[in-house]
């Protein structure tokens, strides 16, 4: 998704909770593979591209910031 002219945030939050509960669904499962540093580097990297999209903004934001900027729009604070 594009940052300029691309869906509002409505639906990017709405991709963003799809893929989530995507990831949650068989966390059960893969926590244990969470242990290995190149499967956390994955996920982190999945998390940090949804914020990104969730919030608008670029990619030089650094993760904490574009976590935290993203949750605020989400929750809409």
């Amino acid at each position: 998704m594009a940052n300029v002219g691309s869906p509002k945030q409505c639906k990017r939050k709405l991709l963003m909770d799809v893929v989530e509960s995507q990831l949650l669904y068989g966390a059960e499962i893969w926590a244990n593979a969470l242990n290995t540093a190149n499967y956390r580097n994955r996920i982190t990297a999945e998390q940090r591209r949804g914020a990104l999209r969730v919030a608008c903004s670029y990619q030089t934001i650094s993760e904490v910031a574009v976590l935290e900027s993203a949750s605020k729009r989400e929750t809409g604070v």
